[in-house]
């Protein structure tokens, strides 16, 4: 019946370590799964994750500072260039810097911005790839600034062909007098210039504002979903922790109640045989009696002397006159002899007799001790 019993529960154990090993496994799973689905948002992450933001939030107050800088000047400019002309009014039209530009067209004001923004782009494709933000909004910036161009020029040349017919103005032409020439206003010029270059700063910061907003937004997106990733996480390894636990208590079961069944066995295939059984002895090991009944002898005709000795040296007395003058140094001139009365002397003799046969009853016993140790008679002590 109890190996019946052992049976059972070895497959009742079995049954239930394969039942949680199941489920261990399906939480590993799950677990594994979001981990990888959630990678870059788990607690162990998040250190580096804050510094992250804290690195993007900082970087995009920078480039706000920078911008609004950048607008600043900008529009500083903007103030100067309205209260400059842009030439001194004695060529043939303002803002035109005469006939003697690149390919046969006059050179006008905008070249300057552009061939600043060409500079610049060059100096930006040194650095970063065409696919970069800033170099985009600069090819842009150009692009637009060409087409203005275009258009100047065209009212340049209607401009030309309207004054065609006046000498004066072609006289001034040829002499070169014009925008580019002795007409053309240098600080005008030259504040065009820097506009360009503060307008191209501002479009290029615009470009990095909008994708630093954008990054922090991302972030901050994922700032909010950590606690319920955190809170999911917690969820799983309670689970995890739970079947893990039962599945480690359930398998340290099985084996103790393997073990136990192990050692039912081995005992019963163990028989025991007595080969020499225990005896007990004939003579007593100890003490040694005729000694120790010998020594008790001894011990208490020694004690009984250093008791008299102790009392005499308490209350010493006296049985001479010699004995007295010696002790105390002081001449002694006569001696009273003590005279018993009959009860007294009788008294003293019946003391004198029964200290006798105290002590021949003491030796008589002692003898009858060793007598009885040495024919063996046992008695009890």
């Amino acid at each position: 019946e109890t190996r019946q019993d052992t049976d059972t529960a070895q497959r009742f154990l079995e049954k239930q370590i394969t039942e949680y090993e199941s489920r261990l496994t399906e939480a590993e799973n799950r677990l594994k799964d979001f981990r990888i689905k959630n990678v870059g948002l788990m607690p162990s992450e998040g250190q580096s994750y804050y510094a992250r933001l804290q690195t993007a939030s900082a970087d995009l107050e920078t480039v706000k500072l920078e911008l609004n800088q950048a607008e600043s000047r900008r529009n500083s400019l903007l103030q100067q260039i309205g209260g400059e002309e842009p030439t001194f009014g004695i060529g043939p039209q303002p803002g035109i810097a005469g006939p003697a530009g690149p390919a046969g067209d006059p050179s006008l004001p905008i070249d300057a911005r552009i061939q600043s923004l060409e500079q610049k782009l060059d100096e930006l494709l040194l650095k970063y790839t065409e696919r970069h933000p800033d170099v985009g909004i600069l090819k842009q910036t150009i692009d637009d600034l060409r087409k203005q161009r275009e258009e100047e020029l065209a009212q340049y040349r209607a401009s030309m062909a309207a004054n065609a017919a006046v000498s004066a103005a072609s006289n001034n032409a040829s002499l070169g007098f014009g925008p580019a020439g002795v007409d053309a206003n240098p600080v005008y010029q030259q504040l065009k210039v820097a506009l360009a270059q503060e307008e191209a700063n501002v479009a290029s910061l615009q470009a990095r504002l909008t994708e630093y907003e954008k990054r922090y937004k991302e972030l901050q997106d994922q700032v909010n979903t950590i606690p319920q990733v955190e809170a999911a996480l917690t969820a799983l390894n309670r689970d995890y922790d739970i079947n893990r636990k039962k599945y480690d208590e359930l398998v340290a079961r099985r084996e103790s109640a393997r073990l136990s069944q192990q050692a039912e066995q081995t005992n019963q295939d163990i028989r025991f045989r007595i080969i020499d059984p225990p005896r007990v002895p004939l003579e007593p090991s100890g003490p040694n009696r005729p000694l120790l009944i010998s020594g008790v002898l001894l011990g208490g005709l020694g004690a009984g002397g250093a008791l008299a000795f102790l009392l005499a040296q308490i209350w010493p007395t006296f049985d001479s006159r010699r004995s007295l003058l010696h002790a105390t140094q002081i001449p002694v001139f006569g001696s009273v002899s003590a005279v018993l009365s009959p009860a007294a002397a009788r008294r003293q003799r019946w003391m004198l007799l029964s200290y006798l046969a105290l002590g021949c009853g003491l030796l008589v016993f002692y003898g009858g001790l060793l007598v009885v140790e040495t024919i063996g008679f046992k008695l009890p002590l």
